[in-house]
């Protein structure tokens, strides 16, 4: 048996599979609702805004200092006077897990058993607080200590804060580049449809320093300085992307 192929009805054959895989294949991706960025008219605007809060959260660095040759006398002595610290601020009202501390020494790395150099140790006591009355507490108590340091408060937004700030300086720079991008589209006579891409640039923290406290010699007497936190910055960068119709 013979079985005999037209081979003008083959190419037509194979011509309509051909068109059909085309079809198929153009109705599965949808280029025509794919079109790159590059295709469209866009606009791309930069949205600012800075919001202002009076800081809640408040923290300490100071350190205690002593020179020495023996380093287990210097070790003890400045131990020391980090316990007396930490004890009169917990009862102040400070909470232990917000108290830290640590040493090091300086000058010399080491100590000989033998040797008559003398190195310098330090003991560095971080506090954080989270209302002003403590802080004006601590600030007070730091001043009349013979101790180095950071005894202002550095004022900052806490966890909480920044996270109320946050929304509020998005909200407020999301509409600020769509004025800015509705005046470029007037412009080009256009009008703005959706927003094609976002990049948002990160808060940076500038805590605020209060210098006049910062003493280098203990005081017998001193002066209550008052903690004026006064009002921080909170500032929220956008780039936006919108379509142009």
């Amino acid at each position: 048996m013979t079985i005999k192929i037209d081979s003008d009805k083959l190419v037509s054959w194979l011509q309509l599979i051909l068109l059909l895989l085309i079809a198929g294949t153009l109705l599965f991706y949808k280029p025509w609702n794919n079109s790159s960025t590059s295709d469209q008219r866009t606009v791309t605007v930069t949205g600012k805004a800075t919001v202002e809060a009076a800081p809640s959260e408040f923290s300490f660095t100071p350190y205690f200092e002593q020179k020495g040759a023996n380093e287990s006398a210097l070790r003890e002595s400045l131990v020391g006077k980090a316990n007396d610290l930490v004890a009169t601020l917990k009862g102040a009202g400070v909470s232990e897990e917000d108290i830290s501390i640590d040493a090091n020494s300086y000058d010399r790395w080491y100590w000989e058993d033998d040797s008559q150099e003398e190195g310098v140790m330090t003991v560095r006591v971080n506090i954080k607080v989270d209302n002003k009355e403590l802080a004006q507490t601590v600030q007070d108590h730091l001043l009349t200590l013979d101790v180095k340091g950071q005894l202002s408060p550095r004022a900052s937004f806490s966890d909480s804060q920044k996270d109320s700030l946050e929304s509020k300086a998005l909200e407020e720079a999301s509409k600020d580049a769509r004025e800015r991008a509705e005046t470029q589209a007037n412009l080009l006579g256009a009008d703005i449809g959706k927003v094609v891409r976002i990049n948002e640039q990160p808060y940076v923290d500038y805590p605020a320093y209060y210098d006049a406290a910062i003493t280098e010699e203990a005081s017998p007497v001193s002066a209550s300085l008052p903690v004026l936190p006064g009002q921080n910055e909170y500032s929220k960068t956008i780039t936006v992307t919108y379509e142009l119709k």
